[in-house]
């Protein structure tokens, strides 16, 4: 990738804390890791709809106990899959949201998160999956190696569900270092057979609290050789949480990327069009 250009384009009212972004039909919905809520942003009236994912009401700041800590959301045929993070034992619950019939079906991850950190022998409270993609038939979970170990891991997981008939495979990955600080997944999208992600850099020892942000990077691993294809820093003073992508042709790729800037004060939150020429066909 070559030429990168960021710019804020859209805001979305009420979102604080975002974590997790797709675009689906000129639309963006966004999910934040303190509400229990998919925002539904809408370009053409540039206005935001609110949806329940818990059957709830509405609430933008779940205190940190009861939280779902949503951590990554991706399209599945008519569906929204949107997963917690897995970091405690409240933090494993799934939602599937219908985008024909806007109802949402809830679903257990606990067992899945318990054989993925059992099997890479990533150490007790150091899982944090902040991203998950389709790819052919497979689900990838992604996991952020902000604890002491550094575990930035992609887990294969195949299967005839994700709760209870499933086998997975893993590779580690190192990822670069910026401003003197190790980075970890944020979220990721595939496009053919690569997957763009980004990764962010937050001086913090653990998974659970937060810590000085030290900036954002993106970059590609080629699926087919499990292959870290390039990295290249996006900002020095951002943590983007999640990316999705918008359009791309021979020449030319528009991401979208939401932001958490770790304000609780926040009440808005800005949506970046990251847009770039490409070196070659992805």
């Amino acid at each position: 990738m070559k030429e990168i250009a960021i710019k804020a384009i859209y805001a979305i009212l009420g979102l604080n804390a975002g974590s997790g972004i797709t675009y689906v039909d000129d639309k963006v919905y966004v999910i934040s890791d303190n509400a229990n809520v998919l925002y539904e942003y809408q370009i053409h009236n540039q206005q935001t709809i609110y949806h329940s994912l818990d059957n709830n009401p509405i609430n933008h700041q779940l205190n940190k106990a009861e939280k779902y800590d949503l951590e990554a959301i991706t399209k599945v045929d008519n569906q929204l899959f949107i997963i917690g993070s897995g970091s405690q034992a409240n933090r494993s619950t799934a939602f599937n949201y219908n985008l024909n019939t806007q109802k949402t079906d809830t679903l257990s991850l606990q067992y899945l998160y318990e054989t993925l950190q059992d099997f890479s022998e990533i150490p007790e409270k150091e899982l944090n999956i902040e991203g998950v993609v389709k790819y052919k038939d497979d689900y990838i979970f992604l996991n952020r190696g902000n604890g002491p170990s550094q575990k930035n891991t992609l887990f294969v997981v195949q299967g005839k569900n994700l709760v209870d008939e499933f086998n997975t495979f893993y590779y580690e990955f190192d990822l670069p270092k910026l401003n003197n600080v190790p980075t970890g997944f944020s979220d990721a999208v595939v496009v053919n057979n690569h997957m763009f992600f980004i990764a962010t850099a937050e001086d913090t020892s653990n998974v659970i609290d937060d810590g000085e942000i030290k900036g954002s990077l993106i970059g590609a691993i080629d699926l087919n050789k499990m292959k870290l294809l390039f990295t290249e820093v996006i900002s020095n003073n951002q943590k983007f949480e999640g990316i999705t992508l918008k359009s791309i042709d021979k020449k030319n790729v528009e991401f979208l990327l939401v932001e958490d800037n770790d304000d609780a004060n926040v009440t808005e939150s800005k949506i970046y069009s990251l847009t770039a020429k490409l070196k070659r066909k992805p």
